[in-house]
């Protein structure tokens, strides 16, 4: 038996399916997959498929070539799993008066970019943690939010904080 294609390594988003395979010429009895070189119940044909989860990030798949003139293993494959966003902390409401300044900041763990919104509408050049005003005006009171792309393999993977009310007091004259 000689392997022509090895199982080759990864990198995914969690929960994106993945699907480990080996090609061989020769003549095949069986097949075996290992996960850290321990049996995987039931895995006995040319591929693998698993579900990629925070818990198998670093793992390494082989498999064993079982044939009527000799056995042969394949190289190791490794899943690498990039985790989807998550936010930890939302920006908080806040009240604040003309002419004061005024931060919104997020706590987000697995991020790749940062976009905040006023009222559901990009805010340009609003691409940090946080963001800041310097100078309220009455104009500046809103619905203020934060979209959380995902980094490396997850950019498609998005989550919203929730709204931050900022509401703007007029001084007394």
């Amino acid at each position: 038996i000689t392997i022509t294609t090895q199982p080759a390594s990864t990198t995914v988003c969690e929960g994106s399916s993945v699907t480990f395979t080996v090609a061989s010429t020769g003549t095949v009895s069986s097949y075996q997959w290992y996960r850290n070189d321990v049996v995987l119940a039931g895995a006995t044909s040319s591929s693998y498929n698993v579900l990629a989860f925070s818990s198998n990030n670093g793992d390494k798949y082989k498999v064993m070539i079982l044939g009527p003139c000799g056995n042969v293993q394949s190289s190791e494959a490794t899943l690498t799993v990039n985790l989807k966003p998550v936010i930890m902390t939302s920006p908080a409401n806040a009240t604040k008066c003309i002419g004061e300044g005024h931060s919104f900041s997020v706590v987000a763990t697995n991020v790749g970019t940062y976009q905040w919104q006023k009222n559901g509408v990009n805010i340009a050049g609003a691409t940090g943690s946080g963001y800041f005003i310097p100078t309220l005006t009455a104009a500046d009171a809103g619905l203020y939010s934060v979209v959380i792309k995902g980094a490396g393999t997850c950019t498609s993977e998005t989550v919203v904080s929730a709204n931050a009310i900022l509401t703007v007091n007029q001084p007394i004259t």
